[in-house]
């Protein structure tokens, strides 16, 4: 069995992102749960293009500038 190490930090910070989706769900707000999702998604996919080394177009806004809520 492989021991993985994870900084403290690294730690930290993935806790309290999970920690902020859970709050996002508690709230039973709608218009947040779903601003949360597609702010998620857009996040992935930007991360994904930008380490693939595709060119990332555009500036990173939040979906509700974009008029998507």
């Amino acid at each position: 069995m492989e021991v993985v190490k994870v900084k403290f930090s690294r730690l930290f910070y993935k806790l309290a992102r999970m920690a902020n989706d859970f709050e996002t769900l508690a709230s039973g707000n709608p218009q947040r749960i779903v601003r949360r999702g597609i702010n998620k998604l857009i996040g992935r996919s930007i991360g994904k293009t930008y380490t693939s080394g595709e060119a990332v177009v555009g500036e990173g806004r939040d979906c509700s500038e974009l008029g998507i809520i």
